[in-house]
């Protein structure tokens, strides 16, 4: 086996006991003496004991950490940029996990290196390990470009959950580091909708930058169980999280991101299949239209009704719905389009026959709710080796 500089690359926010069990997954690995492991961690924000246990990790061996205090013009872009640079510049591979994710067996770091020796060449840029809890255990290893990885299983599926990706050092690197070097390329602008001052970009802007980089390059994914999320249901705690950091508005922007990735040539019109666009069991205008729906009919409920609220969930509305339609010509099937651009026909009516009642509870109730169930029908199974 050939010797492999290995990092595992972990920013961190506030969040002090997930991030000790996330390290001790790490260290708790089988590591052959073919693999040099290096930890890299960056906390730039955190206001919990992460400062200061994460300056007792410095004092030991195989550590690279930037740690400084809560700093109130922290961002998500800078922590990421700071863990670029915490990556050693012999590294050949680095693996992304998330502070509140952990390696899901012992041997989790030796295997995917295996895995990289025997299908190793000089094109192969990325190595997508399956969330163990979405896995079906085959330990089948599909190889492909990018692109057409994301066809076959989903771009959301492949380049979406962080601690799912396994790349070369310099492209980790160009990811971790690009919004905040590059933030033009990836802020939103529009009036009509919130755009976070924080975070101005969409949920997901690191699957844009591997899309940007390497679309045409080599992948693989291996149906494994390799790495997992300590909390199998959403915390309160993030829940609340995700709200303050304007989440479900973000997860609209992916589509802003898409039409991007056409502008700059990178993907093209009708290129694109249904898989394509998958989000867990749906696809990704399900959970956007949901999560639209979702907030009409809390509108709905709405005691203090003026007519320039309603004027500004129109503009919101419209807004949105033109979004979810530009992806229209991604598509690379007829068919498709024609399922695609009814429903949305159907979601756009529904909405502006809620906004014109007035936001009226009995329309949300008749229309909006039973629209919700449809959408919410599953389209495939949870394990993303579905086909």
């Amino acid at each position: 086996m050939e010797k492999i500089n290995f990092t595992i690359a972990i920013p961190t926010f506030n969040s002090i006991e997930s991030l000790k069990k996330n390290i001790n997954s790490v260290l708790n690995q089988n590591i052959s003496s073919s693999i040099n492991l290096t930890i890299a961690i960056s906390n730039i924000a955190s206001n919990d004991s992460t400062f200061e246990y994460l300056e007792t990790l410095k004092k030991k061996e195989n550590f690279n950490i930037h740690n400084t205090r809560f700093d109130k013009t922290d961002s998500q872009s800078l922590n990421l940029y700071c863990l670029g640079n915490m990556i050693p510049n012999n590294s050949d591979w680095v693996w992304l996990v998330g502070d509140d994710d952990q390696l899901s067996n012992k041997n989790a770091i030796s295997n995917i290196c295996d895995k990289i020796n025997n299908n190793y060449d000089d094109d192969l840029k990325l190595v997508v390990a399956c969330n163990a809890d979405r896995s079906k255990k085959t330990n089948k290893i599909f190889k492909d470009e990018i692109f057409q990885l994301c066809n076959k299983f989903g771009y959301h599926e492949m380049l979406g959950w962080m601690s799912s990706l396994i790349m070369k050092s310099d492209i980790m690197k160009k990811v971790l580091q690009d919004t905040y070097m590059y933030p033009e390329m990836y802020k939103i602008t529009d009036n009509n909708v919130h755009v976070h001052e924080k975070y101005p970009y969409s949920a997901y802007p690191h699957s844009f930058a591997i899309l940007r980089y390497i679309s045409k390059k080599k992948g693989i994914f291996i149906d494994s169980p390799f790495v997992e999320t300590q909390n199998k249901k959403q915390t309160e705690k993030s829940i609340a999280q995700w709200a303050v950091d304007s989440v479900g508005q973000r997860y609209l922007f992916v589509a802003d991101d898409l039409i991007r990735l056409l502008k700059y040539n990178i993907i093209e019109e009708s290129s694109c299949s249904k898989v394509f666009f998958r989000y867990q069991t749906v696809h990704l205008w399900d959970k956007w239209v949901l999560w639209m729906l979702n907030n009409l009919i809390i509108h709905s409920k709405n005691q203090n009704i003026t007519e320039s609220l309603i004027i500004s969930l129109q503009a919101w509305n419209n807004s949105n719905w033109k979004r979810i339609s530009s992806l229209l010509s991604l598509l690379d099937s007829k068919n498709d389009r024609k399922v695609f651009s009814t429903f949305i026909q159907i979601g756009i009516n529904f909405s502006a026959i809620f906004l014109k009642s007035g936001l009226n509870e009995a329309i949300a109730e008749h229309y909006l709710k039973n629209f919700e169930q449809v959408v919410n029908l599953m389209n495939y199974n949870f394990e993303i080796n579905d086909f």
